[in-house]
């Protein structure tokens, strides 16, 4: 009995080692731009998964260690560590690990396997975690990525409602300006800075009264600095609902140009001198001339300086799509908060008429799309319409 102790103990643990031997980790694969994602992944050697338009087969590793091969170039990537978190650089796209799980070795030959799942002989597949499909987890802080981009709007017009010196002007005037600037993007917050170049209105803004005769802006430079966070919702699997705010401060400086009333003169006609006719030849005489005075004006050239700084606090709300390379979104911006202050007047005779303007409205609706040419580097274009009319080319550059 003593020297069967040695073959009972290792026929104890044969349960134990088989055991080992049938648990493997299963997880899935987020994409670091599109946030959609894929799996389950099961680290078996043979396991074949699609992730975004590829497709990979895993390799035989390490526990907790993952290697595998692109299909159908045989590519190798890894070896990669398994755990929540972690990125995969798996050529064309990233990944992050989500929801590592202990699983059991599908049963059934890696050549018989599904390409998004695994099918285990005998039983049913297992689910995946209880979340309907289109909920996406969401990101850590640390793994945001950050885009930095370059853009140019060749054509910008915003729509202002002027008063001069207590006198309505023109209303819905374009203020028309060429701006080119760069962006940063980190997650969900943005930055954007413009320089403003060759500003000018569009027509004269002078009131209906004898004091202008025309009224421009021109020659307007200044900068634009926009601060703002939309948070994405998922709706569906590649659409969100978009929600956030934006903080926006508009500084400029025209020359101020008008045709101003610079002299008024009034007139009076001679009145006759002619004593000597007889009082007979002057009832047959023609009427006598008016006697009102004419009054004269005369207009010349007045040119000053006027700052114009905007500062404006907007709620936004749209929906995006977007798949691997491409994307498209729609947003609604309304205006709450408008600030608008100038320091600026023209000069009519003896008095400095000052010059204010105000947007004509809150509302500006916003059309956007990119597409990705390279690994990291996209393309962008963004329509606006409203009280602002603009279009903006870009180039970025994600990180």
């Amino acid at each position: 009995m003593i020297r069967t102790r040695p073959a009972l103990l290792l026929l104890a643990l044969l349960p134990l080692a088989a055991l080992a031997n049938v648990t493997t980790e299963r997880f899935w694969l987020e994409n670091t731009i599109t946030r959609k994602t894929y799996g389950p992944v099961v680290r078996q050697t043979g396991f074949r998964f699609q992730a975004g338009d590829e497709s990979f087969t895993v390799l035989e590793s390490a526990p907790r260690v993952l290697r595998v091969a692109r299909q159908p170039d045989g590519k190798v990537f890894g070896p990669f560590d398994i755990h929540n978190g972690h990125i995969l650089d798996l050529g064309n796209y990233a990944f992050a690990i989500l929801n590592v799980q202990t699983a059991e070795v599908p049963d059934l030959p890696p050549d018989l396997q599904e390409l998004t799942g695994v099918r285990v002989q005998g039983r049913p597949p297992k689910p995946a975690p209880a979340q309907p499909a289109y909920v996406r987890k969401p990101v850590p802080v640390a793994q945001w990525p950050l885009r930095l981009g370059a853009w140019i709007e060749p054509s910008r017009a915003a729509k202002y409602d002027w008063t001069i010196g207590g006198y309505a002007g023109e209303k819905s005037r374009d203020l028309k300006s060429t701006r080119l600037g760069a962006s940063a993007d980190w997650g969900h917050f943005f930055l954007r800075l413009g320089l403003v170049n060759d500003s000018k209105q569009s027509g004269s803004i002078a009131p209906a009264t004898t004091a202008l005769d025309s009224l421009k802006l021109e020659n307007g430079s200044g900068f634009d600095l926009a601060f703002g966070y939309i948070h994405p919702f998922a709706l569906d699997e590649g659409w969100d609902i978009l929600v956030g705010g934006l903080l926006e401060w508009t500084s400029e400086s025209y020359d101020l140009t008008a045709n101003a009333l610079q002299r008024v003169t009034v007139t009076r006609p001679a009145e006759s001198t002619d004593n000597g006719a007889s009082s007979e030849s002057s009832a047959d005489a023609p009427e006598a001339e008016s006697t009102a005075p004419v009054v004269s004006y005369e207009y010349g050239n007045a040119t000053s300086g006027i700052d114009l700084s905007e500062l404006i606090l907007a709620a936004v709300a749209g929906i995006r799509y977007q798949q691997d390379f491409w994307g498209a979104q729609g947003l609604l911006r309304i205006d709450f908060v408008s600030d608008i202050s100038t320091s600026g007047s023209v000069h009519v005779l003896d008095t400095d008429l000052s010059v204010s303007g105000d947007r004509s409205h809150p509302v500006v609706i916003e059309f956007g799309g990119w597409c990705y040419w390279l690994d990291h580097l996209r393309s962008d274009l963004t329509l606006q319409l409203g009280s602002i009319r603009s279009l903006r080319l870009g180039v970025t550059w994600e990180f």
